[in-house]
Formats: C-alpha cells, structure tokens, sequence
C-alpha cells in the first residue's frame, strides 16, 4: 500500500501561512518547499525539500540557493545550497582537495552524466535565535553565477512569511535509522595497475628501436610508470609481468611466438635502463588479441558496414588462421585492408601490468591520500576516513560514492553507499546500489525496509523490517516503531 500525502504543517494563532502557491527555483527546475521554520530552544531551525528532477544546468555554471532570516534592517543566513554543472562541480572537487576552499554549505551532487536525476534532497540547517527575528519572515536568495562568459543573475523569493514558535505536523515524519557495514580489514592490500605500450616494429622483427616511429615517446612514458610506482614511499613493488599482442595479419604461431619476443625485448629494455629489478621480471603468453579486435572494428568508423560480418568471424569456433583467412575475403580484400590501416597497428602493443602493495594508513594520513591516491586506501581505512568527519558532513556520502567507485563490486561498498543515501532521503539513488549488496544480512534487510518506507510502501516495509529484526537488527526494531507511528497518523494502523 503505498500513501503519497504531502506534508501539511499548521501553526498557532501566531503564524502565518508559510509558502507562495507555486514552488520557486531556478527556471522552475528546481522545486523549493519548506517543511518546517521554527523557533525552538536557542535555534530557529529550517527544514525543506530540494527537488532537482528533471534540471538542466550549465556545465560551466553554478545555482547557490541560501535561505535569509529577514526582519527590518537585521538579516541572517542559513547555509547555502550549491548545485554546480558538471564541469563546474569538478572545478569544486578539485579546489576541494588541494585545500584552496573550505569544505562548507549543503552541495547537491549532480550525477556523472549530463542529465540530474537525484529527483529530491530534504535540506537541513539551524541557525542561533536572536530577538529581533520574532515572526520574521525567510526569503530565498538565488544567485546564479556569472561563471562562462554568462550573465550573473540574482533574485530573491519569500520562502515562509514567519517563522513559528510552535507547531502541530499532521502527518508524522519518520527518523529511521539505516544500518553501516564494517569493511572486513585487508592483513595484506595487493593492488595491481596495467599500461599499455604501443611500440613500433620493423616487420618481422622484435628488436626495439627508440628513434623509430613514436617509440622514444612509448618508452618514455612506460619507464615514467614504472618509475613513479617505485618512487611512491606508500608502495613495495611485487612485480612486474609483460605481455605482448599481436595483430591478426600471419599466422597464429608465428604471431605468439612473435609478441612474446617483443614483450621479452620491453623487459629486457626496461631491466637494462635500470628502472626494473630483474628478480621481479617476467613475461606472460601472448598472441593474438581477438577481445581487443572485437572492441577496436566497434570504435572504427570506417567499419561500420562490416561490424556485423566481422564480429560472426571472429566469434567462429575455427581456428585462429581460419578466422584470418574468412576476413580476408570479404569484399575481396577491402575490409582487410581497412583494418590494415586502422585496426591492427591499435593491436600491436605490450602491456605491463605491475603489482604492489600499500602499507597501511591512520586517519590523518589517510585524509591525505585521499585527496591525490584514493586507490591507495583500503574499504576499511575509508570507513574509518567517513566515520572520522561524522554524519551531516558533506564529506560522509562523498567518501562512500567514491569507496563504491573504487571497489564496484564489492557487497559492502554498495550496501554502505545505499545506505548514505537512504540517510540523505534520497531512495532513488539507493535502489542504484542495494541490488549488489549481500541480500542475506541483518544491515541490508533493514536497509531496505527503510528504502520501501521513504517509497511510502508501508507493508513492504514492514516485511523487511520483520526478518530483519529476526536477524538481530536493532535498527529495525525502532524502524518499526517509526513506522506504526506513520500509520497511526495517517489513520490506517490498526492494532491485532
């Protein structure tokens, strides 16, 4: 059963309706409502819904929308909402990172594409009373910047006429509580990284020629990888493993025993220049690389018409050389010669994948490494990083967005990023990452009791809460009274 009733606020004889009749927001994309503005105890505190759906920001450009207590000549901000464009959101996270701006105000990420669908974000901020803003009113301050060569714009919309001393919400809102997965610790963190060097050869031959081609270019930047690895005090190189591919063109055998001498000569290049141990060396079988031939005829304009013909070939079970020789034919040699010239000069390459590991890191030092080599940090170290600013900060979702990102496929990266997300309101973001968490534990059950409940699916809520209660979930437990509570206030619960 699903209930979509909107929040109704009514206040004493003191206060005064508390919104225009439409919502206000940046070229009607951006929904602004207040839930609630009240004066309690020494604060004056301000709730409201930021509904992004649908936005279309300037990638250049960036919406700063701040909430103003106003009363005569005294006026007071909350914190500000920011939402960048794409570019300018990275401009953000960079400046961010290398410490030339303070993390501050409530910043509403857009998502990596082009298009925002975060859909809405329940804003929260409070803000010390003082006594001249007894019934003042809040406005809203847009400012929209003059970033780009753009025109800067700025306007100003009342938000809530006064604010109240008390009120009475019909509707009860739910606090549930989301359940953390501690990342299980890594006694060794094993990482690998991999480049890809596109070296020329004479035909037929393995020898490397630095002046011929681009190569002096190739193998300077291959010797800057490894030779950055080495230099990073973080790290203890494992090893370092070549292996060469080839391009259809000849016969197989020839082809494998042809790329493995050319893997041999990088490695024997590198080892002799210095910037390899030989006791860490070695080189992996090769050949030729029909994964990557499948991915190169798909990028390769000029092959559009015979994508289909090429990826039946090739996905053939006949051997190698007959595959070559089926390609050969079509179109009486055109579309081999058009993968002479641009395909296979893309599949001569030799790739070093190299192996290390990274010591481990305090949180001061892990602050550090997240701002230049996140990868470097295990899921534990991250979780510790978060819990280390503290719920309500914006570095708590960003570092579980980001540990999600490094360890995709990890149950417990995605079962805290849903989690992140669920305590923000945001169900829509969390259903991304739910269905790849471990559906067996107490932590995910309960999660998705919470998803279903801010859904307004009330007895699918309940059914997870259930099991997981019964799997000790003490977060469900108080979901669950959160959730009567709904009911009763919506006039539907109805006790056995």
């Amino acid at each position: 059963m699903k209930k979509n009733i909107l929040l109704s606020i009514l206040v004493s004889w003191m206060v005064a309706a508390s919104l225009p009749a439409q919502e206000i927001g940046y070229q009607g994309k951006v929904g602004i409502k207040a839930q609630e503005a009240i004066h309690k105890g020494d604060s004056v505190y301000l709730r409201m819904e930021v509904k992004t759906q649908g936005l279309s920001m300037e990638s250049d450009r960036s919406l700063t929308l701040t909430p103003v207590v106003r009363k005569g000549d005294n006026n007071k901000m909350f914190t500000s909402v920011l939402i960048n464009g794409k570019q300018r959101q990275k401009l953000y996270q960079r400046s961010r990172k290398l410490g030339q701006i303070a993390p501050s105000g409530y910043l509403v990420v857009p998502d990596k594409g082009d298009k925002w669908n975060l859909g809405s974000v329940t804003y929260h901020s409070a803000i010390p009373y003082e006594e001249w803003m007894k019934d003042a009113s809040i406005e809203l301050q847009e400012e929209l910047c003059g970033c780009g060569g753009h025109s800067q714009q700025i306007s100003v919309e009342r938000l809530v006429d006064q604010i109240a001393s008390e009120k009475i919400v019909t509707e009860y809102q739910v606090r549930p509580q989301v359940a953390f997965v501690h990342p299980q610790s890594e006694t060794v963190k094993k990482r690998s990284t991999s480049y890809d060097a596109y070296l020329y050869f004479q035909v037929g031959t393995s020898a490397i020629q630095p002046s011929y081609q681009q190569n002096a270019v190739a193998l300077d930047k291959v010797e800057r990888f490894i030779g950055d690895l080495r230099a990073d005090g973080n790290l203890t190189l494992a090893s370092v493993s070549v292996k060469g591919s080839a391009s259809l063109d000849g016969n197989e055998q020839g082809n494998r025993q042809l790329s493995d001498r050319r893997a041999s000569a990088l490695l024997h290049y590198l080892i002799d220049k210095g910037n390899l141990p030989a006791d860490k060396a070695s080189i992996l079988p090769g050949g030729e690389d029909w994964e990557r031939f499948e991915q190169l005829i798909d990028k390769t304009p000029e092959l559009l018409n015979y994508r289909a013909q090429l990826h039946e070939v090739s996905s053939l079970p006949v051997s190698a050389d007959q595959k070559e020789a089926r390609i050969k034919a079509l179109e009486g040699g055109k579309v081999y010669q058009t993968l002479g010239q641009y395909v296979f000069p893309q599949m001569r390459r030799v790739v070093c994948r190299v192996d290390y590991q990274v010591r481990s890191f305090g949180i001061e030092e892990s602050k550090q490494v997240y701002a230049t080599h996140p990868q470097q940090l295990s899921l534990e170290e991250l979780f510790a990083l978060v819990n280390s600013y503290g719920e309500g900060q914006p570095q708590f979702g960003e570092i579980f967005e980001t540990a999600v990102r490094l360890y995709p496929d990890d149950k417990t990266a995605n079962l805290n990023a849903a989690a992140s997300y669920l305590q923000q309101g945001n169900a829509e973001r969390a259903k991304n990452y739910l269905p790849k968490a471990d559906p067996t534990t107490a932590e995910y059950l309960n999660d998705l009791g919470v998803y279903h409940l801010l859904k307004g699916e009330y007895e699918e809520a309940a059914t997870w809460f259930g099991q997981a209660i019964a799997k000790g979930s003490t977060q469900a437990v108080h979901n669950k009274a959160e959730l009567q509570k709904k009911l009763e206030s919506l006039g539907n619960f109805h006790k056995k």
